[in-house]
């Protein structure tokens, strides 16, 4: 994918919403980008939260926090249907055994537990401010969210169902958020992509799963101490 960078640029509302892409700005001044970021704030049912530009693997990423608050708005997930062909979809069959472990730990540890990010993508809807030109490969921004801002998740499935909930048949199982909601004011780290290949998108997540750490390490122990049942966040 091709991303839409400019200087300056002034879109109409119709052209914004009929973009092809993610739209990233570029301002020259900390004060421009705050200032235009709040504009279109002005329009009612849009958040404006600081992020960083930066490149990996040849790919313009960003990475913010979102609030747990507004994962229920902006969480898309497109779960492969049991035995249903995984290739069609960008996340694998949900396992609820996996969602209630992680959903168990964050309920019971809520006053102190950690959470790793989520990798997540956008492949239109996105507009960014980046402040001039990157320092040592990172570029300071905001990144406007609006009503219609959907994040599919390339790698993080079973933590946001755990904290927002998932259907299961014809039901709702209810994640932390109901259950904990004064953990709506914690944050989570995104890693968020840019792409529209499907391909693509599963190879993140396969190569994510490479790069996590094993679920014996030091880490782990840190995490869960001596708790007899599993508390690994995946």
């Amino acid at each position: 994918m091709t991303n839409v960078v400019a200087d300056h640029i002034e879109l109409t509302e119709d052209e914004r919403a009929n973009r092809r892409g993610p739209l990233i700005t570029k301002v020259a001044t900390f004060e421009e980008a705050r200032n235009r970021s709040v504009e279109r704030v002005m329009g009612g049912n849009t958040i404006v939260l600081p992020c960083m530009v930066f490149r990996q693997g040849g790919r313009s990423m960003v990475s913010f926090v979102l609030p747990l608050s507004l994962m229920r708005r902006h969480l898309k997930f497109e779960n492969a249907p049991k035995g249903g062909d995984a290739r069609q979809f960008l996340n694998r069959t949900i396992m609820p055994d996996h969602v209630s472990t992680i959903k168990d730990y964050l309920t019971q540890n809520h006053r102190r537990y950690i959470l790793p990010g989520m990798t997540l993508n956008s492949a239109a809807n996105v507009e960014l401010f980046q402040i001039g030109e990157p320092l040592g490969g990172v570029a300071a921004g905001f990144i406007i969210l609006s009503a219609t801002t959907l994040f599919a998740v390339v790698d993080g499935q079973h933590r946001g169902a755990a904290i927002i909930g998932y259907k299961k048949g014809d039901r709702m199982v209810a994640g932390v958020l109901d259950e904990v909601p004064e953990i709506a004011e914690d944050g989570v780290t995104v890693q968020l992509t840019l792409e529209d290949d499907l391909k693509q998108l599963h190879q993140d997540f396969a190569d994510a799963g490479r790069t996590k750490p094993s679920r014996q390490t030091r880490l782990r122990r840190l995490i869960c101490g001596n708790r007899s049942t599993s508390c690994w966040v995946s």
